[in-house]
């Protein structure tokens, strides 16, 4: 063990510990003050004794994110959404952060940029832009690259769900009925009764819907960008969805008056894919015919899960059905039912002691 020292052009004089280990010799940074190397080489000589201590590495932080992209990402999540986050990377992260080494990119810096994109991007897009920093880093720090994760010490955006318009049962029985004479009724009464995301519902084929226990397996949707079935986003989007004998016949009922011979439950009429504009397009027009008020089609899951969270009191049961990752996302999104729930067993409590 040994402090170095040398002397800089204007006389300045800078130390580093130097610590040997096992044949090799371990520097730290050069510091301007001998007790801060000191100190690093007690650190070295801790780290080295446990086995915690990891070299620090010269790689770039662009050489370790497409390592990250091409080993580990695509055993954690679909096409889709590996094409949209190695896209987010490459517009907004790579400028800034992917020439340098990964080792020298501080808290910091990453703050500053944060900071930036705030005033810019919404919410969700830099939260985005905040878990595929963080997952590069981690897994830096797994790889052994790195001792820390600068994530750790940022102070990152909480996520803003946005604000949801849902339909009453009278504004869902309005539309539907109007809704009967398009090829696209069997989407919108799939999305109202189950919860199910658009891409979920145009991908579903018959063989997913199992007749005699009355539930959906639910393992695949339809990717807009390619036009073709792939496996849905997490693990936690694949499940099975329970439905009751009267919803169960009505799939039967559809299956009988399709036209045409086709494995998609909601083909077009020439048996193919619907499209996801299609389906939009069609639902903007109901609205105006039906005197609904216009939802977009996403908030047809919302409602869904609206309405059944005020019947279904375990959060739990909402989380599966919908496809969440954890209760809190549901928990969060729906805070307004858990308000509404919570007041009316304030005035049942309080009813219940006031009364004779």
């Amino acid at each position: 063990m040994a402090i170095e020292q040398k002397k800089l052009k204007n006389g300045e004089k800078r130390y580093r510990a130097s610590v040997y280990h096992l044949g090799d010799r371990i520097k730290g940074d050069w510091h301007k003050l001998n007790n801060q190397a000191k100190y690093d080489e007690a650190v070295l000589t801790k780290e080295l004794s446990e086995g915690l201590f990891v070299k620090k590495t010269s790689k770039l932080f662009s050489e370790i994110t497409e390592d990250y992209f091409s080993l580990i990402a695509p055993r954690n999540m679909n096409e889709t959404n590996l094409y949209n986050e190695w896209s987010l990377y490459q517009k907004h992260i790579a400028p800034t952060f992917g020439s340098r080494k990964i080792t020298s990119i501080k808290p910091i810096e990453i703050q500053k940029w944060l900071a930036t994109k705030e005033k810019t991007y919404a919410n969700s897009y830099v939260v985005r832009m905040c878990l595929i920093m963080n997952k590069v880093f981690k897994q830096a720090q797994s790889w052994e690259f790195m001792k820390f994760n600068p994530m750790d010490r940022v102070d990152k955006p909480k996520i803003k769900y946005k604000r949801f318009d849902t339909w009453t049962k009278k504004e869902i029985t309005k539309f539907l009925n109007q809704a009967e004479g398009y090829h696209s009724y069997i989407v919108f009464w799939l999305a109202i009764n189950t919860g199910m995301r658009l891409g979920e519902i145009l991908g579903l084929h018959w063989s997913d819907i199992n007749f005699h226990e009355k539930y959906i397996d639910l393992t695949e949707g339809l990717d807009r960008r390619t036009g073709k079935r792939t496996s849905l986003k997490t693990k936690a989007s694949e499940r099975y969805i329970y439905l009751s004998k009267s919803q169960i016949n009505i799939l039967k009922e559809h299956k009988v008056s399709q036209t045409i011979d086709t494995e998609i439950v909601c083909a077009s009429k020439v048996g193919s894919y619907m499209m996801h504009r299609n389906v939009r397009r069609a639902m903007e027009t109901i609205c105006k015919k039906s005197g609904v008020k216009k939802i977009r089609f996403h908030d047809l899951r919302h409602t869904h899960a609206t309405l059944l969270s005020q019947i279904e009191k375990n959060p739990r049961i909402v989380q599966e059905r919908l496809g969440h990752a954890d209760v809190r996302m549901t928990l969060d999104v729906y805070t307004h039912v858990q308000d509404t729930s919570h007041k009316q067993s304030a005035n049942s409590f309080s009813d219940f002691l006031t009364k004779k």
